[in-house]
């Protein structure tokens, strides 16, 4: 499959290692169509790029991620991120072209987005031949005409999956939650002791669902797996952090809201293979 964020193997690495506690060489080459020598020579570099925060250990061609300063390694990971921050780079420009239409309540011509990135139509419409193709994997398709526009089309939840597994930090780039708003949720769920990889998960679905509540886009409609949810002991347990979070940052977190935060903390979902 045509990764969002092929061009950049390092991050991808990265993050399909702190989803799964292990994955052998093998696995990663397949999941990133390159061969197991290329995976330990990437492996060698994001080693080198985290140096004094993580570390991928290989042992017996199995990878396993440990991080020993973690405040570090989120600022040396974002920095291996955005390495390709501009548009000469696909990855930013199908970010922008997701990010646009995701924002949008209108079709966007296919000339303002060429456009507004300062490429060719012929750049674009080839970012997005490949974009559909990634966007099929989370049932979204870009559908329209070039005289008339073009939408986003898809169930507000597998956006959310999308921008959640492929272009989290550019969509969310501009910080919504203050440090000081991070502290009281980290304070309200720290009696009970998660991970704090799963912590940090748990702060990238609020600030995605907050993102998304001040656009106008909010979960209308959730599956029944996740309304049974609303029975889980983490559920009941957060109610009052999400009301404090909602005196805070004067937004209303509905019922189905609050369950999309739940599902970090109990690791119902992976990264789409």
């Amino acid at each position: 499959m045509k990764w969002f964020d092929a061009e950049n193997r390092l991050i991808k690495i990265i993050n399909l290692l702190e989803h799964k506690s292990e994955l052998t060489t093998n696995e990663l080459s397949k999941k990133l169509a390159v061969s197991t020598k290329t995976i330990q020579n990437d492996i060698k570099d994001i080693n080198s790029e985290l140096r004094g925060s993580a570390l991928i250990d290989l042992n017996h061609s199995i990878a396993r991620l440990y991080i020993t300063d973690f405040p570090r390694y989120q600022k040396q990971r974002s920095s291996i991120e955005r390495r390709n921050s501009n548009f000469d780079s696909p990855q930013m420009r199908m970010a922008f072209i997701v990010d646009m239409l995701m924002t949008s309540d209108s079709p966007y011509l296919i000339d303002e987005l060429a456009y507004a990135m300062n490429i060719s139509r012929s750049t674009l419409i080839k970012d997005m031949t490949k974009l559909k193709d990634i966007l099929k994997n989370y049932s979204l398709t870009i559908t329209g005409q070039a005289n008339i526009g073009i939408s986003l089309i898809g169930n507000e939840l597998n956006l959310r999956f999308f921008v959640l597994d492929n272009n989290y930090n550019i969509i969310c780039a501009e910080p919504i939650l203050s440090p000081d708003v991070i502290n009281i949720i980290k304070n309200n769920i720290a009696s009970l002791k998660l991970d704090r990889l799963v912590i940090e998960d748990f702060i990238r679905y609020i600030t995605l669902s907050i993102n998304r509540i001040m656009q106008g886009h909010t979960l209308i409609s959730l599956d029944e797996k996740y309304q049974e949810l609303a029975h889980h002991y983490y559920y009941k347990f957060l109610q009052k952090c999400f009301d404090k979070l909602e005196s805070i940052l004067k937004v209303e977190i509905s019922p189905n809201e609050r369950l999309f935060l739940i599902i970090p903390l109990i690791s119902m979902r992976t990264p789409y293979d």
